[in-house]
């Protein structure tokens, strides 16, 4: 398995909020990733996603769904199989490419909250895709204003709750208007408030998602397809509802 750490992959939205420009359809082929020891992360994996699907990926912890989106936005590189998005091979000569098409929400939002400010956490991801200052402002004002977080431009993430650590992670993948959106866990360490507030916002996004979760109530409340990631392996895939009741877990 190899890592390919070298940028924070960046992202952004629809509905009041910006949105990405058209649609951005996955397809994962017979992907394979091992860990240095050779034990099979992800084992043969194969799943097309459609422009606009709401998709929750399910599993236990260590089923694997962490390491395929890894994998989608090229930390990972595969020991065999291929990903594509929309007609972008997910390889090393494709990252930036790729990296603009995708948008990777961490389970844990300081791993995409490293500066002293907010703004500058938000606009680490257009800076370092070359736009000037002017723009960068632009982008960093409009997606807080839209998440309703325009107050926490200047504070440190040091000081803000699960929630508004959350909002802000949200913010700094939308900023860049991905396509396809990928949310690690996003309910993990909120409270009741702050779980509403994040479901107040996936209801006002309009990007293709997917939403990797071991909880089937959640997955059946934002999803319309349901995908059981069990061992590294697929083992069902299909309709929410279908899934959930055929697997026991509603």
């Amino acid at each position: 398995m190899h890592d390919d750490r070298d940028e924070k992959p960046a992202g952004a939205h629809r509905h009041r909020h910006p949105h990405g420009h058209g649609p951005a359809p996955l397809r994962v082929s017979g992907l394979t990733v091992r860990y240095s020891d050779g034990t099979a992360a992800l084992r043969d994996v194969s799943i097309d996603i459609k422009a606009g699907e709401k998709v929750a990926l399910i599993g236990a912890n260590g089923a694997g769904k962490t390491s395929l989106f890894l994998s989608l936005v090229g930390i990972l590189r595969p020991d065999a199989g291929t990903i594509i998005v929309g007609d972008v091979p997910v390889d090393k000569d494709h990252l930036l490419t790729v990296r603009r098409k995708i948008g990777l929400v961490f389970q844990n939002p300081d791993d995409q909250l490293f500066m002293p400010r907010i703004y500058d956490d938000i606009a680490f991801g257009p800076r370092n895709f070359g736009h000037t200052e002017a723009e960068v402002r632009e982008k960093v004002e409009a997606v807080l204003e839209a998440l309703g977080a325009a107050h926490l431009a200047t504070r440190s993430s040091l000081k803000l709750s699960g929630g508004e650590k959350r909002v802000c992670a949200i913010a700094s993948v939308l900023v860049m208007q991905p396509r396809l959106l990928l949310f690690d866990e996003p309910t993990a360490f909120l409270d009741m408030k702050a779980k509403a507030r994040f479901m107040e916002i996936l209801g006002g996004l309009g990007q293709t998602r997917i939403i990797a979760t071991h909880d089937p109530a959640l997955a059946a409340a934002v999803s319309d397809r349901v995908i059981v990631l069990e061992g590294g392996s697929v083992t069902d895939d299909g309709p929410a509802a279908e899934v959930l009741a055929r697997q026991k877990f509603a």
